[in-house]
């Protein structure tokens, strides 16, 4: 088992003591078990979406506008200034 270190405020510190006492276990498997708990639940994380990957999903999502805005060059009129 690896082991892992944080900081935490003393209030929870305090509230995992308490659990850990009242449970008759040590404060690492408290801590243990309310991290199974939380994470037991969840799907493996994929990784994140590239930039690309993000703007392919919207791309096409904006209805209305005129087609040729990046090319027409009246809509660059004062563009700039």
């Amino acid at each position: 088992m690896r082991t892992l270190t944080a900081k935490i405020p003393s209030a929870l510190a305090d509230h995992v003591a308490a659990e850990a006492r009242s449970c008759g276990i040590s404060e690492s498997a408290v801590l243990r078990r309310v991290l199974t708990d939380r994470y037991a639940k969840r799907k493996p994380s994929k990784r994140p979406k590239t930039v690309g990957q993000a703007v392919k999903e919207i791309i096409g999502s904006i209805h209305g506008g005129p087609k040729n805005l990046a090319t027409n060059p009246k809509y660059f009129e004062g563009f700039g200034k």
